[in-house]
């Protein structure tokens, strides 16, 4: 596993959210569904949001505070689906 800064985790983030914003960028949902090229990038960049933002809290949370880390992610999870099942028709 990678001992990546927490700030440099943070950049891959932001990096990722911009990659997938290009990449969406004058698609509309039916369009964006149709070409699989776009898809597998903008799920591979998600996952690098998940995977940074996984450690992030984890180095935020320390390792004494399991069961309100894990909260909090679920929290997190179930308002970024919220969120994203808003969007799609």
């Amino acid at each position: 596993m990678s001992r990546r800064a927490t700030p440099l985790l943070i950049e891959d983030i932001w990096e990722a959210v911009e990659k997938i914003e290009r990449y969406v960028s004058g698609l509309n949902h039916d369009a964006f569904v149709k070409d699989d090229k776009t898809v597998d990038s903008v799920v591979r960049n998600l996952e690098v949001i998940g995977e940074a933002a996984n450690r992030v809290m984890w180095r935020l949370c320390g390792r004494s505070s399991r069961k309100t880390c894990r909260f909090s992610k679920r929290s997190f999870r179930q308002s970024a689906t919220i969120k994203y099942s808003s969007m799609c028709p």
